[in-house]
């Protein structure tokens, strides 16, 4: 009997954390005789974090590579019967497939990528409702399986808001949760999202517009107007060298900050000399998430 298999396999290997693994979905189609194919997709070079294009490949199925077999594997059958019938799901499927390939997308880590293109082919054969489901039982965070493939990332309207929305509701089920463990690492809700920002090579300023700000207010709580600002960078020495203002999204480095205080932009802030120079201090209050650290 030919079946169709939707397959997960977790692929964090260290860089997220604080969520579920997020996962890699992929395809295998068995004929009659026991053959496999697979069709999944990737950064066509396999750099996550360049400007790799999304590309679909459909081959014989190796289960037996060291590094596929990195990371825990999980699946479900999802079609089966008569070979050709199957078979005609598996070609169209497939059709799909390369119609993407010819529209090149570019291939963007946690808004465009391998599970976005597996909903988009399983749409042509109406099996994408069977993933989505075995996704929600099985408690993945598959990143980018709703989100629509467009080829500009300034355009987008998914944007990075939901695939982190999507990870902490599924790993921590709630916001305030997640922020409770954020707070127990002692990372400020906003430096996490920097990290993320960094790692994606991503423009902090265009994450803070709009929707990941609605995020990260839920995560942080109010902002205090006078004392908007958090550290972003810290020297060796463990002198904060770099900050942002939650508010507005403006980066200042540390000499930048101390003359927005010099001008009496940052009412809530004060300037004290250490070994000689000139660095940014917190007006002392009862609210210690105001502090500088």
């Amino acid at each position: 009997m030919a079946k169709i298999e939707i397959w997960s396999k977790d692929v964090a290997k260290g860089k997220i954390t604080l969520l579920n693994d997020p996962q890699h979905l992929y395809l295998v189609y068995t004929d009659d005789q026991g053959n496999k194919q697979i069709l999944r997709g990737g950064p066509e070079n396999g750099d996550e974090f360049g400007t790799d294009e999304l590309i679909i490949v459909n081959r014989p199925y190796k289960s037996n590579s060291l590094d596929w077999n990195e990371g825990t594997h999980i699946g479900e059958i999802i079609a089966s019967g008569n070979e050709d019938e199957v078979s005609e799901q598996w070609e169209a499927m497939w059709q799909k497939g390369q119609s993407i390939n010819q529209q090149k997308y570019d291939y963007e880590l946690l808004t465009q990528n391998s599970n976005t293109v597996i909903i988009e082919m399983t749409k042509t054969t109406e099996l994408d409702k069977k993933i989505h489901s075995f996704t929600r039982k099985n408690q993945l965070w598959a990143p980018a399986k709703n989100a629509p493939l467009e080829h500009s990332l300034i355009d987008r309207t998914y944007d990075l808001y939901e695939a982190i929305k999507e990870g902490i509701e599924i790993s921590k089920e709630s916001i305030t949760s997640f922020r409770k463990e954020l707070q127990e690492l002692d990372k400020n809700p906003y430096i996490w999202f920097f990290i993320i920002a960094k790692a994606l090579n991503w423009s902090i300023q265009n994450l803070l517009r709009t929707r990941i700000k609605q995020l990260l207010e839920q995560l942080s709580g109010p902002i205090d107007p006078l004392k908007p600002i958090v550290v972003i960078k810290e020297s060796k020495t463990g002198r904060n060298e770099l900050f942002v203002d939650q508010i507005t999204g403006d980066i200042f480095d540390r000499s930048g900050f101390v003359n927005a205080i010099n001008s009496n932009k940052y009412k809530g802030y004060t300037l004290a000399s250490i070994d000689g120079l000139a660095t940014p201090m917190s007006k002392p209050d009862k609210v210690t998430s105001n502090n500088l650290g």
